[in-house]
């Protein structure tokens, strides 16, 4: 594992490994037989299972955090509606919007637990990260490629999305362009129209009647909101990831 992803996991299991083993206690079974490495990050030494059926994988003290379980919290995989954290050394912030986590949540020392969707909190993330190092993570399932898949953020503008995948983004560019759209006050029907009408033209491809409607429509949208094709085109690619956060940030419901 490098070192981001070591750093992640020990992030983790700073808040989530001894702070739920002191609220709940495991229900791993210590030392399964035949087992000699962790299924998460590979370490030899006493391991647990993440549950009773003996035939499942075992993890190591702080790997059994991400995909073991507990008597009162479950592991990711298992709660459902899903969940997201916001981890520092100092402090942790969990959300989700299922009742029956959030009871277990509220349990654990120093962490602050809010009904909120995955989706808001790492919008928060993206617009207003926290002082570095932190992790944020986001779980829909779990399974032992999940304590491979944390990564730590060293940088308020290149920040990890870690959980059931490791996204990377451009958080600087995403501020940036949802500044400018909200300055504008850009109608998000308006910039969709805009942003896929330019990209028709940029591609080169479409046949000449598609190329004139895509004119077309830049030209209507510049007489709607003028400097609407210069934020655009100042804009990450369509299909890009960035592209992707900047839509939900600027118009987040």
């Amino acid at each position: 594992m490098n070192s981001k992803s070591t750093a992640a996991l020990n992030l983790y299991h700073q808040w989530f490994g001894d702070r739920a083993h002191s609220a709940y206690g495991k229900t791993a079974v210590i030392n399964k037989p035949g087992a000699t490495h962790c299924a998460g990050c590979g370490a030899t030494g006493r391991l647990h299972s993440a549950n009773s059926n003996q035939d499942s994988h075992s993890f190591c003290d702080v790997c059994v955090t991400v995909a073991g379980s507990y008597e009162g919290i479950k592991n990711p995989g298992r709660m459902g509606a899903g969940w997201a954290a916001i981890i520092t050394p100092e402090n942790a912030i969990l959300s989700t919007g299922n009742e029956e986590n959030l009871g277990a949540f509220k349990k654990l020392p120093n962490t602050q637990v809010f009904n909120n969707t995955v989706q808001k909190t790492l919008i928060q993330c993206i617009l207003s990260p926290p002082e570095p190092p932190f992790l944020l993570v986001a779980f829909g399932n779990s399974s032992p490629k999940v304590c491979r898949q944390l990564r730590a953020s060293y940088s308020k503008d290149l920040l990890y999305i870690s959980g059931d995948s490791i996204d990377r983004i451009d958080a600087g560019i995403v501020r940036r362009c949802v500044s400018a759209l909200n300055d504008a006050d850009v109608p998000q029907k308006l910039l969709a129209s805009a942003t896929s009408s330019v990209l028709t033209i940029a591609r080169g491809v479409a046949s000449e009647q598609a190329t004139e409607r895509a004119k077309k429509t830049i030209i209507d949208a510049e007489e709607k909101h003028p400097g609407i094709t210069e934020i655009v085109r100042s804009m990450p690619l369509a299909d890009s990831l960035e592209h992707r956060w900047i839509m939900a940030c600027a118009y987040a419901k």
